[in-house]
């Protein structure tokens, strides 16, 4: 579904506004789980976020996606684990200052609106 980035809460908009979202709406999956794994195209890295009371930090991926041989790769390049979204949080994923989703729980979804 999309949402209206102008209904979400302030602390989310603050986050998408710091990773370089400037879209009109946004992306929004309902979901129990998350994964952080969002490798960057060309030129471009993936990034990831928990937004909740108490925002985490920003993880950023390897311009390009994850690099053959490296001998460290950022989770968002790498890791495909699904996770439990905790509840009154949402997870943010995507390029920086491009494509970027949200996910959250059902039961959160008033928490971001």
């Amino acid at each position: 579904m999309k949402l209206r980035v102008a209904s979400l809460k302030k602390h989310v908009k603050s986050a998408l506004k710091a990773l370089g979202y400037t879209k009109r709406e946004i992306d929004v999956e309902l979901s129990d789980k998350y994964s952080m794994y969002y490798p960057g195209d060309d030129g471009c890295r993936g990034v990831f976020q928990l937004v909740g009371a108490r925002p985490s930090a920003v993880i950023r991926g390897a311009f390009g996606g994850a690099a053959l041989g490296a001998k460290e790769q950022s989770p968002v390049d790498s890791d495909t684990t699904r996770r439990e979204l905790p509840e009154k949080t949402v997870a943010i994923l995507g390029q920086e200052g491009g494509f970027v989703s949200l996910t959250i729980t059902a039961r959160s979804f008033s928490d971001v609106m």
